[in-house]
């Protein structure tokens, strides 16, 4: 069964580290949580919709193009950023998320017939209300490389100066002061 795309409320039930049992055995921090209900895209601060609870498991992951993400998911849910091992349930006095309520994203995903559930922490917004990508200015300096520089404007010619226009010589004896 899967839940239907929009915003959920939903409580944290579990954390650890996990690898996906793939070739490469990607690492993740997941967080399993259960639904307390969706929120309503016509009254966002109004009650929530009420959805089954069915658990789901949030994977953040942990690879080297994604920790930064990772990282700062977590410190906004109240870890300190310090250790990661600080995190796993098996440690002393672990940051435990447990009982933690969160905002999460669902995405579904279709794989031949069947429907998965994709969790997922809201992605941030930068530069206020603009949710599009950043800019970036390397891409066209890339580009430049890529094309031996000859995408580079054209140094603009100057304007030929028109005789006609350029101020003339004024004789001394015809100047009144």
């Amino acid at each position: 069964m899967a839940y239907e795309n929009g915003t959920y409320v939903c409580r944290v039930r579990s954390q650890g580290f996990f690898k996906l049992d793939n070739e490469r055995k990607t690492e993740y921090f997941g967080l399993e949580v259960v639904p307390s209900g969706r929120v309503n895209p016509d009254d966002p601060d109004g009650a929530l919709i009420p959805c089954d609870d069915w658990p789901r498991t949030v994977k953040l992951w942990l690879t080297a193009k994604s920790i930064d993400i990772t990282g700062r998911q977590l410190i906004e849910l109240g870890w300190d950023g310090e250790r990661f091992v600080d995190l796993d349930p098996s440690t002393e006095e672990f940051h435990d998320f447990t009982g933690q309520e969160v905002r999460l994203v669902n995405q579904r995903e279709q794989a031949g017939e069947r429907i998965y559930d994709n969790f997922s922490f809201p992605r941030p917004r930068s530069g206020g209300d603009n949710n599009g990508p950043e800019p970036d200015a390397e891409i066209a300096v890339k580009l430049d490389r890529l094309m031996g520089n000859k995408s580079k404007p054209k140094k603009k010619a100057k304007p030929k100066k028109d005789k006609a226009a350029e101020p003339q010589e004024i004789p001394d004896d015809e100047v009144p002061f």
